[in-house]
Parts: C-alpha cells; structure tokens; sequence
C-alpha cells in the first residue's frame, strides 16, 4: 500500500498542502491580526464538484483573495513534471472524482478532446439522455407514427409536441434521433 504523500501548493505554499491522492489540506500556522493572534489548526479542505463533475477547492492566499481551483490541476502541478508545457491535465481513466496521481497527465487540448470522445458515456449524449434534449424518445416514436399512419402535417405535430416544424422534419426523415 502507497503512503499519502504531502507537498505545498504552488503559489500557496504557507497555507495549503495537496497529497498525491487528491487530497487537500490546510497547513498549521500563527495568524496574526492588528488586535491578537491565533493558532489556526490544520484541516482537510472540503472540496466541491462545478456542473461539470470536477472538484474544485477555495484557496484563500492571506490577503483576502480567494480564489476557485481544480484539485486535479492542483495535484498535477505540484507533482506531475511538465517538460513539453501542455496546458490540459487528462484523467486516464475517464473518471473526474479519481484525482490520484496515478490517474492523472498532461495532454494536449487535441488529445484531451479525443480522450473525452473516445471514452464518452453514449447515453448522455443520444436522446433524452441529452442535457439539450426537448422531447422524449417516446414523443419521437409517436411522431414518426403519427405522421407515417395519419399524414399530419409538420405544422400540426411541431404544435402538438412543443418543437419547431425543422425538428419534426428532421425527426420524420430519419436525420436526428436515429437510435429510436
């Protein structure tokens, strides 16, 4: 079993430190402030996922500057080597909450775009698995029935399934919603 290693966080060295699993950390210190100083206790750093299904962590630099950083870039820059100056870091195993390390490289934007396709979940990207999807594949088979068994007009059925009459064309000759 590999030990959790620690390293400071590039540009926050005195305040956060990030483990090769994808862990991050606030780092033991004296605050001090014009009235008094405190001890602030070190602490693991509760990190959240954005729309896209990354996680993400606020780093506060001591001045008051907060900003919003990806763990997994975070654990890429502090200990992954860079030679060649790629600016995309890609999860080898496709899985945006694995930020070990091991998981973990630098690619091109090309590459990680490739990457992303190869490895995409078919559902969220056909039907109603869409994000952007307006009808269901229900309403899609019913549509194509409709107008094949009753010579509806695209008119008539863009009406009566909320879409717009190039949508029902598409959907009639087969163009879109092919899996269905």
């Amino acid at each position: 079993m590999k030990k959790e290693i620690w390293k400071p966080v590039k540009n926050y060295e005195s305040y956060y430190e990030v483990s090769n699993e994808g862990n991050i950390r606030s780092i033991e210190r004296i605050v001090v402030l014009p009235t008094h100083q405190y001890l602030k206790k070190q602490k693991m750093i509760k990190q959240f996922k954005d729309r896209r299904g990354y996680f993400h962590v606020k780093l506060y630099n001591g001045f008051g500057e907060c900003k919003s950083l990806t763990t997994h870039r975070i654990v890429a820059l502090t200990f992954i080597d860079n030679p060649e100056g790629l600016i995309e870091v890609n999860h080898i195993d496709h899985n945006k909450h694995n930020n070990h390390v091991d998981n973990l490289e630098w690619i091109t934007r090309s590459d990680n775009i490739k990457h992303s396709y190869i490895h995409r979940d078919p559902k969220t990207y056909k039907g109603s698995g869409n994000k952007n999807a307006k009808l269901t594949e229900e309403q899609v088979k019913n549509i194509r029935k409709e107008y094949k068994n009753n010579k509806i007009t695209y008119k008539e059925l863009a009406y009566k399934n909320n879409g717009g009459i190039t949508l029902i064309g598409y959907i009639v000759n087969n163009k879109v919603w092919k899996h269905v």
